[in-house]
């Protein structure tokens, strides 16, 4: 599959999307968020591939956010299609069953920080500077997103990064719990490849099962009746699968296991 505005890399089970705008610092537009979401959606069915890194092309600029010459809603109008458009797309990216790495290069601005708290782990270049710049041009960010920030970094931190529209370097996204870990940008691949090998050793429906739980307990009042009840067959599943046999035969046999995700 050919991309306009999206490169895709592979190497070692793990498939890397990069956000390619480069005359636009890798800024989204409409067609830049649904190849997105097809590709991270397309990489999530394809058995070869185990973890999913986005990042974006270059040395500088992870994503400089939304285009503005693209916010069909720019200048007084009603928010526009382009916020749905996000929703959606995000939406898609949360319903990922592999892990969803962040790779941040360079510059994140506006609603690529949203696209970071949609992923599951985020690595950032110690270079790397983010901000939320809506309420420095007028506008107002979506109460979906924020919602997630405030999962994120708690109300005080949604609040500063909201109000002020300031600019804040990797240390502080750090301290913020924004990002998980801030390395040197001549070792932010290295780094970030290191640790999606890790999750790549671990057996596929375990990481799948760990993340699910954790995303439906995180999200609104708590799991219903029948999300209770999907998580128990969950585990009931994992617990019973093959992969779990063979951790089990490998621990006794002290080897390494080997995992199929069956």
């Amino acid at each position: 599959m050919t991309y306009q505005y999206l490169q895709v890399q592979r190497e070692d089970g793990i498939a890397i999307l990069l956000l390619h705008r480069p005359d636009k610092r890798n800024a989204m537009s409409p067609t830049m968020l649904r190849e997105l979401r097809d590709a991270a959606l397309a990489e999530d069915r394809n058995p070869q591939t185990r973890v999913i890194v986005i990042t974006g092309s270059g040395d500088t600029s992870f994503c400089a956010g939304f285009d503005i010459s693209e916010l069909k809603s720019a200048g007084g109008g009603t928010p526009g299609e382009e916020t749905g458009l996000i929703e959606e797309a995000y939406g898609k990216l949360r319903q990922i069953g592999k892990p969803l790495v962040a790779m941040i290069n360079g510059v994140t601005m506006g609603a690529a920080c949203d696209l970071l708290t949609n992923c599951d782990f985020r690595f950032a270049a110690e270079e790397a500077r983010l901000a939320i710049p809506p309420a420095r041009l007028g506008i107002l960010y979506t109460w979906e997103g924020t919602r997630r920030f405030i999962q994120l970094v708690g109300p005080a931190n949604a609040k500063d990064l909201f109000m002020t529209g300031r600019t804040i370097t990797a240390a502080e996204a750090l301290a913020m719990g924004l990002v998980h870990r801030v390395v040197p940008r001549a070792r932010l691949r290295e780094e970030t490849l290191a640790y999606a090998r890790q999750l790549i050793e671990a057996a596929p429906l375990s990481v799948a099962g760990a993340k699910r739980i954790v995303d439906v307990l995180m999200a609104g009042q708590g799991p219903g009746a029948e999300e209770i009840r999907a998580l128990r067959e969950l585990q009931t599943q994992v617990w019973s699968s093959k992969d779990a046999q063979e951790g089990s035969r490998a621990f006794l046999e002290k080897r390494k296991p080997v995992f199929r995700g069956e």
